[in-house]
């Protein structure tokens, strides 16, 4: 998976994980017998229902700010989420690398496991794998190679 995958999936995980926690503390606040127990100048949920009623929503909305910032906060949720699925679908790896011949390709995947396999051939290389990134004229090709299992390390010197 690229790069730019991994960095939207994890912090998106990361918000959404810290507000579910969030949530969830506040929430548990409002149990009689935690708020008991926490600090008196921490804030807790008042005891009652954990949805606000009609009345504190219609108090909310009658005040200029509200429906405001209520749209904003959606509207960021909705271009992070945007974000993302732009950064699944979107990839960086070419299908067919062009060669100097008109109407001639190699296919970026034979590419690389010919590569893999020339890699292997190495001495002190057991396993190799070959990623073929960017685009179909300025392709990047990344080895990673894996030596063969040794002895136990040796003990570090006095």
């Amino acid at each position: 998976m690229p790069r730019s995958r991994n960095v939207a999936n994890r912090a998106l995980l990361a918000v959404a994980g810290a507000a579910l926690l969030c949530a969830g503390a506040w929430a548990l606040t409002g149990n009689s017998a935690v708020r008991e127990r926490l600090p008196r100048g921490l804030p807790a949920m008042e005891p009652g229902p954990l949805l606000p009623g009609h009345g504190v929503l219609d108090g909310a909305r009658a005040q200029g700010w509200w429906t405001p910032s209520v749209i904003a906060a959606l509207s960021l949720v909705l271009l992070a989420l945007v974000w993302w699925l732009l950064a699944q679908v979107w990839t960086r790896r070419p299908g067919v690398l062009p060669l100097p011949r008109p109407g001639v390709g190699l296919r970026a995947g034979a590419l690389a496991r010919a590569m893999a396999e020339q890699t292997e051939r190495l001495p002190d290389v057991e396993r190799a794998r070959v990623r073929i990134s960017g685009r179909a004229r300025r392709a990047r090709a990344a080895a990673h190679g894996q030596p063969p299992p040794r002895g136990p390390p040796a003990p570090p010197p006095p």
